[in-house]
């Protein structure tokens, strides 16, 4: 082995996946074409009850990848960051999520920053999420029936700082500091296991260590979950979530973090009821614009026909 290469820190990666295998393979693809030394990495894939990953994980595996799959029975998120953290054999474990794709240089960024800023107390690191989720192709067109096709963005940069909690979808620790701390807490819900990342991040802190945001280590969302309406106004999932930010603030904040919570809830209430009494008004509003737009544009069209054959 190159004694360059045996000096970088190993890097288990986790991918805690539910029910995506076509978005968990373009994930994994992203994992193994990284160019870091493909010996002093490993991947796996936690399949959280569900049973579409296996298959993906099996046509991906080859000899020089070491590409692991582990499923676990349904416990939701923070069971299985605690399961891949468990499985985990590397110096350092990154954490992205299956709807996610990373840059081929993500895994070096975060071995450069991680292993500069330990002599610091620097023991975990995150970055942006991009919501530029690229699609097969790129598109800027205008469909027949007058649909907008776009799928380019932009991004924001800032300086690396010091910060309390990291983005889940994009983070990394060293190993032995979370085994420290406990790892994650398994008791979060299993519908959408909300604010563990965060939770896991105040412990690490309130041990003295440091966390370090730098927005050019980048990954890309597709922030699956929140482009269906439907996820938004689940009972399921707005019940988990309430429930998992009030007992992260009861365990962290004791009493006055509960009532942060519930002062949190009673002031999303009114919120939730405007925006329902809201959509409801612009289902009418979309209706009765259309009728006026439809009118005028017709006519439009005739009138520049009109004036073509005068011509």
């Amino acid at each position: 082995m190159n004694a360059q290469i045996g000096q970088l820190p190993s890097i288990s990666v986790v991918i805690p996946t539910y029910r995506r295998p076509d978005l968990v393979k373009k994930c994994i693809e992203s994992l193994v074409g990284q160019d870091y030394p493909r010996e002093r990495y490993e991947v796996i894939v936690v399949e959280d009850g569900s049973q579409e990953a296996q298959s993906v994980v099996e046509s991906l595996q080859a000899p020089d990848r070491r590409l692991r799959y582990l499923n676990v029975p349904h416990g939701g998120a923070a069971a299985a960051y605690e399961a891949g953290l468990r499985l985990a054999s590397c110096d350092l474990v990154a954490f992205i999520d299956d709807d996610a794709i990373a840059p081929p240089t993500w895994l070096h960024q975060i071995a450069s920053i991680l292993e500069q800023g330990r002599p610091q107390g620097v023991i975990g690191t995150g970055g942006h999420i991009s919501g530029e989720y690229p699609l097969d192709n790129f598109e800027a067109s205008v469909s027949p029936t007058g649909e907008l096709r776009w799928t380019g963005f932009g991004l924001f940069s800032s300086p690396p700082r010091d910060v309390d909690h990291l983005p889940g979808c994009n983070m990394a620790f060293w190993r032995d500091a979370l085994l420290e701390i406990g790892g994650f807490d398994n008791q979060f819900s299993k519908t959408i296991s909300w604010r563990h990342e965060t939770d896991v991040c105040l412990r690490l802190r309130r041990r003295g260590y440091r966390l370090t945001y730098d927005p050019t280590l980048v990954v890309l969302h597709r922030g699956a979950r929140w482009s269906n309406l439907l996820e938004r106004i689940d009972p399921a999932v707005v019940w988990s979530m309430i429930r998992d930010d009030t007992y992260f603030r009861a365990k962290n904040f004791g009493f006055p973090g509960a009532m942060g919570a519930m002062k949190s809830s009673l002031r999303g209430i009114p919120q939730r009821l405007l925006h329902g009494a809201t959509t409801i008004s612009l289902a009418f509003v979309h209706l009765l614009a259309w009728i006026p737009g439809a009118v005028k544009g017709l006519a439009a069209r005739r009138q520049a026909k009109d004036d073509v054959r005068n011509q």
